[in-house]
């Protein structure tokens, strides 16, 4: 685990991030059950398989942690894994938080400041651009709605098809491993 995580040991991080949330899931559903609430178990229920396929490519996690060069990837790669594990779980909040920590923090490798910056004037191919535009206006609002809407009086949880960035994100570590 990376030094100075906010979760403590590995441990505490896999029981906050994963353990925890799972645990309260069932604990409402089996009060729900035997409340005889079973319209509400029901809505709750996911209707479509878990996701199976990882959202950044093993090998690509394991690219960018075998980069020797002027900066520490860890964190990246933390914040990968983190990812493929919040997308298998359905955890899509976490996921399109997870996407504006990556964007926030890759930029320095493209000698840029920000995000925008790296969109906008990195001098990489017109694919290159056109996907790092998608990936910084389409997941930056998306993920800005996810940290930065009140309470509402009705909410609907995202699905996959919101958080769904996943080529220009491998875009994106292709080309932090081509450069570094």
């Amino acid at each position: 685990m990376p030094v100075g995580s906010a979760y403590g040991t590995k441990s505490q991080m896999v029981n906050t991030v994963f353990v925890r949330p799972f645990l309260n899931q069932i604990e409402s559903f089996r009060e729900d059950i035997r409340s005889c609430h079973f319209e509400s178990v029901h809505k709750r229920a996911p209707v479509i398989a878990p996701n199976t396929k990882d959202y950044v490519a093993q090998s690509r996690i394991l690219e960018i942690g075998n980069i020797q060069g002027n900066y520490d990837f860890s964190k990246l790669v933390w914040l990968l894994i983190e990812l493929n594990k919040a997308y298998k779980n359905e955890m899509y909040y976490s996921v399109g938080c997870l996407l504006r920590a990556i964007i926030d923090h890759v930029p320095p490798v493209f000698n840029c400041i920000n995000f925008n910056e790296v969109a906008n004037n990195y001098q990489g191919s017109k694919s290159f651009k056109d996907a790092m535009k998608l990936l910084n206006e389409q997941m930056r609002k998306v993920s800005d709605s996810y940290l930065h809407t009140h309470i509402r009086n009705k909410e609907v949880a995202p699905v996959q098809q919101q958080v769904d960035a996943i080529i220009p994100l491998d875009l994106l570590l292709s080309e932090i491993i081509r450069i570094s």
